[in-house]
């Protein structure tokens, strides 16, 4: 797969450009949602203005990490939301991620809303989805979507598309997704695409995550870097994750690095996080970071039996 063709459509539909709204006037007007009901009368219109018209109309995040250049003619009145968009992606390779919060009993299945729409690159899968898939966990990706989502993130260019597969590995419970990661968050000059690499391996939940955290938290040049590794080592809930935290709250000149390394000490609950938290309690200059430390320090005592 070439990486020039990830590039083209790495696209979060639902914040296009002006001029490029205005292309898709006569899209816009064909389609619309009422509830989560879908009507649409195209023809021979791109695939991927009929998804961004969808997005704006319903408010759904649609995220394209493979080009097409696809057109396409349907006809669609007061069909529900979700059927709709799984025909039109039926020959993609796709996730659909749904609202975590649970119907009325009396509601019936489509209470739970979609939320997400991601479209892979590789060829579409027989992946039999009998239940919606709850936010945040889309983690089916398949391995050919991964793969070239990695490789957007260590080849791109523009660095927005590399923010944006940063952020699209960390819902992928996947080895390569998490060494895709620690190599952005060692080697990438950008420091946004660094601090979103190490948000996301927080949410890996691997043990290969912690060690570039670590490096990361104390000696990364941006505070913002600083102060996501801090976030994503609390996320690991590791043992590991104590000492680089612990450092991290006594020594950061920043603040808001100090508050995150506090934050995640509390969350991993460790015994050995008590002393580095009450010094901190006692003595850091910053309110904030007092204040956050106390807050760890409950959250440790209330877990211990």
């Amino acid at each position: 797969m070439r990486v020039h063709a990830l590039l083209a459509v790495l696209i979060h539909l639902a914040a296009a450009s002006p001029s490029h709204a205005a292309a898709q006037a006569d899209v816009r007007d064909s389609i619309k949602v009422r509830g989560d009901l879908l009507t649409a009368s195209v023809a021979g219109a791109p695939l991927q203005g009929v998804l961004e018209a969808i997005a704006r109309e319903s408010g759904v995040k649609i995220l394209i990490f493979a080009p097409t250049e696809e057109r396409i003619t349907v006809e669609f009145h007061d069909v529900p939301l979700d059927v709709a968009l799984r025909r039109l992606v039926r020959e993609k390779n796709y996730t659909f991620i749904y609202s975590r919060s649970r119907p009325p009993a009396d509601a019936g299945a489509r209470s739970q809303r979609l939320k997400e729409v991601h479209v892979y690159p590789g060829p579409a899968e027989a992946i039999v989805r009998p239940e919606p898939m709850a936010a945040p966990d889309a983690s089916r990706a398949t391995s050919a979507a991964v793969e070239g989502i990695a490789r957007v993130l260590l080849e791109a260019e523009p660095r927005v598309l590399r923010k944006r597969a940063a952020g699209a590995l960390g819902t992928m419970r996947d080895q390569l997704a998490t060494d895709a990661l620690r190599l952005a968050l060692a080697q990438d000059d950008d420091a946004s695409v660094r601090e979103t690499a190490a948000r996301s391996l927080g949410k890996t939940w691997n043990e290969d995550a912690i060690a570039p955290l670590a490096s990361a938290v104390v000696d990364d040049p941006d505070a913002f870097v600083r102060e996501a590794a801090a976030a994503g080592l609390g996320e690991t809930w590791s043992e590991a994750a104590v000492e680089p935290l612990a450092r991290a709250l006594a020594t950061d000149p920043r603040a808001a690095v100090r508050e995150a390394a506090a934050v995640g000490l509390g969350r991993i609950w460790s015994e050995s996080a008590i002393e580095p938290l009450t010094r901190a309690a006692a003595t850091d200059a910053s309110a904030r970071v007092r204040e956050s430390a106390g807050k760890a320090l409950h959250s440790i005592d209330a877990e211990r039996p």
